[in-house]
Parts: structure tokens; sequence; C-alpha cells
């Protein structure tokens, strides 16, 4: 059923894009977490959390702008108390909604109330395949055992359930072994490898990038994937005319503080919704209109390059190397040599 409505699911992103219509929003609702994950990109900002009342409100303002799409973030989402009170009323205002979380905090009864609440998906952060590699990532003992057990409870109730797996040097000699617990568990696995600086502009995180080689060998033998990275090509004129970033375009973000930004990498508030509308801030905000007004023929480092059909090239990455949104972000260019790589091994092998 989801495969034979993709075609009207992507003729609806493409309308909101072209009427800049805020279909994916991304919701953190507290930078709060019981972990303590190397890599994690979350740099706590701001005093407060927005109340109930105020994320109530919120949500109002973007079922008003278009918004279909809900992510609930953190930090850790659980250690809201009121979360399922939050997840209610977006079922009220009739969201898809989608639960970002570590699963460490997930009981028999937690999942008979998201069982509930029908979210469209609970994506559960799992760092390798061993307790002591996941572990050694969160810095939490015992922390894989209770997200695997969460997983499997989620299953059980029929979720839709997908493990989210950072690929980076401390994990990347498991990936076979994360998408056979992927499997035998009954669930997706979504693989990124791309680790990002914190928000604050640490690079540290970054350093836990995973190495080049086995990351080739990985994308070489996927066909699904290098059928992708095909799909990306297409004449010099249409690259061009391709926009900068989609964020601020049919997506934003929003902090635990409401403050509204056009994704979550991107240090470059928008809004305050404690003081303004949302539809005064998405309709008005400069930052949004010189996001949407940018486009690849804006980047003059990209016009010539041999690796521009495979890179996914981030503003927030480029801006936050110093380079302002128009530069050239290294681990972007890492990471489409990678791909680059990959693609000339598998069309050999294959």
């Amino acid at each position: 059923m989801l495969v034979q409505g993709l075609p009207a699911i992507r003729r609806l992103h493409r309308q909101a894009v072209r009427q800049n219509v805020p279909l994916y929003v991304l919701f953190e609702l507290t930078h709060r977490c019981n972990h303590r994950c190397h890599h994690c990109y979350v740099s706590p900002q701001g005093d407060g959390e927005l109340t109930l009342g105020q994320v109530c409100r919120v949500l109002d303002q973007l079922a008003e702008e278009g918004c279909l799409y809900l992510v609930l973030t953190g930090g850790e989402v659980f250690l809201r108390a009121d979360l399922f009170d939050i997840m209610a009323y977006a079922r009220k205002r009739d969201f898809a909604v989608r639960l970002f979380t570590n699963g460490t905090l997930i009981t028999p009864e937690i999942a008979d109330r998201l069982q509930g609440l029908g979210p469209l998906e609970v994506a559960i952060s799992l760092h390798g395949a061993r307790p002591e590699t996941h572990d050694l990532v969160t810095g939490i003992p015992g922390s894989f055992q209770r997200a695997a057990a969460a997983l499997g409870l989620l299953r059980e109730r029929g979720l839709f359930t997908r493990i989210k797996c950072n690929l980076m040097a401390e994990n990347i000699a498991e990936f076979e072994e994360v998408r056979a617990l992927a499997r035998d568990l009954g669930v997706q696995a979504q693989f990124d490898p791309r680790i990002m600086p914190r928000v604050d502009g640490s690079l540290g995180p970054t350093h836990h990038q995973c190495p080049e080689e086995p990351l080739v060998d990985i994308w070489a033998q996927d066909t699904k994937y290098t059928a992708e990275v095909q799909s990306w090509w297409a004449s010099t004129e249409e690259l061009l005319r391709r926009p900068l970033c989609l964020a601020g375009r049919d997506s934003l973000s929003i902090t635990p503080q409401g403050i509204v930004k056009p994704c979550l990498m991107l240090p470059m508030p928008c809004g305050d919704l404690r003081q303004q509308p949302l539809r005064e801030i998405w309709r008005g905000s400069p930052v949004l209109d010189q996001l949407r007004g940018m486009t690849f023929a804006d980047l003059p480092l990209c016009h010539q390059c041999e690796l521009a059909w495979y890179c996914t090239r981030c503003p927030a990455l480029s801006l936050q190397e110093g380079q302002g949104l128009i530069g050239c972000p290294s681990l972007d260019k890492r990471l489409a040599q990678t791909r680059a790589r990959a693609m000339t091994k598998g069309v050999a092998h294959g």
C-alpha cells in the first residue's frame, strides 16, 4: 500500500517545495538525555522548555501552515513527562508522527500506550550489533540490551519500527551484523555515514567518522544504493537549478525553547515562537528568504567539480567549517569521493 502511494507522496512533496509549505517539521522537545554519546550533535542552548500548553499552540500553528509529517525528538523524548499528552494532541491535529528515541526508557506499559497512539514510526538509535560497541558509544552500560528489548516490544505490538545507526569508526565493522540483527528483529535499518559537528560549532563528533575503505566496499556491493546515486545524475543545467537546500522550503526545525531554524544543524535562528506566530516567521524571515533564493548556481566551487553528481552538499556543514553557506564542506567532499569510488567499483564488479 505504501509503495502504491509513493507517486502521490512525491507529488505532495514537489508541491510543498514550490509553495514553501512546511510539510516536514522536526520538533526537539528537550535537550535532556540519559545517554552521553560521543558523536552527538546536540548542544543545549537557552533556558527552559516549552510547556505543554505552548507546545500544543505551536502544533495548532503548524497544522494551519500545512505541516503533515511531525518528528518528535530530543535529547531523549521520554524524559518529557508530558510526551503522551503531546502525542495525543498531535494525533488530534492529524499529524503523521515519527518518534526518535534511544529506546532505553520503553517498558511494556509504555509500548502499550504507544500502540494506542499509533505513531507512523518509532526509530531507535542502535550504535552497533554488540553490547560492548553500543555501550561504548552511549557511555551507559546495559543500554544495548534495553534498546534491543524496546525494538522487540514495539514489533510485538505491530508498530513500524526502525533502527537508526550512524556509521562511525567504532561500529563500521559491524555493518552486516546490524543488518542481520534488524532482520532477526523484523525491523527496518537505516544507516548514515555522516557524523555532524555539534550545533555549537565543535568539530569533536567528526573525529569519529568511519574510515573510507570499508564504506566504499559497502556502497559498491549495494545495487540499490548505486541505483539511487545514478538517479541523481542529470544535465548541468538541471543541477544548477536545484535548490541549495530544502530546509526552509518544505521543512523546518523547532528547538525545545521554541526557536525556529531552517534545520537542526543550521545555527541561523529565524524567530521565537514564544514571541511571534509561526506564520509571521515562516513567511517573513529574512533568513528563510535568503535560503529559498539560493541554488547550486550560487556555489562557485561546484560548477566545475567532477564530484558534484555524487555530492549531498550541506550548507550547515559549510557554515560550521567557517566557509559561509556557499563553501565546500570537507566532510561532504570526502563522502562524494567515497561515493564516486564505490560507483566505479560497483560497476566494475557488476
